[in-house]
């Protein structure tokens, strides 16, 4: 709001078009996979830093709106 909507435009192009590689994860089994492997009891069990990449990966991918 400070320096005015211009600032936002790239950004809201970025959440609206993607690129490449977002694309390609979502039109991939990766975002369902990446849930489902948060609500694993196993996984979460296990090892603390599989969750943690698990949940940067997901923060990640979901700057794209069709994935988000």
């Amino acid at each position: 709001m400070l320096y005015g909507s211009e600032m936002a435009l790239p950004l809201l192009r970025f959440f609206k078009n993607g690129n490449r590689n977002l694309k390609a994860f979502a039109e991939s089994y990766v975002p369902s996979t990446l849930c489902r492997m948060l609500t694993d009891q196993g996984l979460s069990r296990s090892s603390t830093d599989t969750m943690i990449s698990v949940l940067e990966a997901l923060t990640a991918i979901s700057y794209y709106e069709p994935i988000a």
